[in-house]
C-alpha cells in the first residue's frame, strides 16, 4: 500500500520540480526555400534543422516550456517540436495582426493550428516605431523569459533589426545561452 502523501508534500513538490524554459530564434528561409515545398515535402535542410531541434530538447530537464513568436521557418518547426514532446508552448508576438505578415497559405495555416495549441499567448505592448522594431521587441522578450535560446542561424550579420543575429546578439549581451544551428553549415554550438 503507498502512503498518502499530505498537502505539505505535494506543494514541496510544486517548488522543486524543474521547469527548462526554452526560446526560439531563426530564419524563415534557408537558402530561399520555406520549410515546405508545393507538395508538402519538407527540404533536407529543414529536416535536418527539425531533428537537431528534437535532439536538443531531448537533452534538456522535462517538462519543457517554449516561447515563440510562430514566425515561419524555424519558430513553427520549433513548436511543433516541442509539442510532440509534450511540451508547453507559450507565444509571444510582435502584434496581435501578427498573423497577416505571413507569407504562404500553408505557413499561416501552420500558424493558426499552433496558435490554438498556445498555452498563453501574449502580444508587444508598448510604443513601437516599426514592425521591425516589434519584431525586435518580441525576440528580446522571448530571451527575457528563455534559461535558453535556439537560434536557427547561418551565422550571418543581421539586416535589420530584430533578425536572428540581432536578437543572438540581444541573448548574448544578457547572459542568456545560445545554442545554434547553423543549417548553411550543419553545424551545432555556441555562437562564435
Amino acid at each position: 500500500m503507498t502512503p498518502r502523501r499530505g498537502r505539505a508534500s505535494l506543494v514541496e513538490d510544486a517548488y522543486t520540480l524543474r521547469v527548462t524554459h526554452v526560446g526560439i530564434t531563426g530564419h524563415q528561409r534557408i537558402r530561399g526555400a520555406t520549410p515546405y515545398d508545393a507538395a508538402g515535402a519538407a527540404s533536407e535542410d529543414w529536416r535536418w534543422v527539425r531533428l537537431q531541434i528534437d535532439q536538443i530538447l531531448a537533452d534538456r530537464a522535462a517538462p519543457l516550456v517554449g516561447y515563440s513568436s510562430l514566425a515561419a521557418g524555424a519558430d513553427q518547426i520549433f513548436a511543433e517540436v516541442l509539442l510532440n514532446r509534450g511540451g508547453r508552448l507559450r507565444v509571444v508576438r510582435p502584434f496581435a495582426s501578427y498573423r497577416d505578415r505571413i507569407d504562404g497559405a500553408a505557413d499561416r495555416h501552420s500558424y493558426d493550428q499552433l496558435l490554438a495549441l498556445a498555452e498563453t499567448v501574449v502580444d508587444v505592448v508598448g510604443p513601437y516605431r516599426s514592425d521591425e522594431d516589434a519584431y525586435r521587441l518580441a525576440g528580446e522578450e522571448i530571451v527575457a523569459r528563455s534559461e535558453i535560446v535556439l537560434a536557427v542561424w547561418d551565422g550571418e550579420e543581421p539586416r535589420h533589426i530584430g533578425a536572428t543575429g540581432h536578437i543572438v546578439g540581444h541573448a548574448r549581451m544578457h547572459g542568456c545561452p545560445v545554442i545554434v544551428i547553423d543549417p548553411v553549415r550543419r553545424t551545432v554550438g555556441a555562437p562564435g
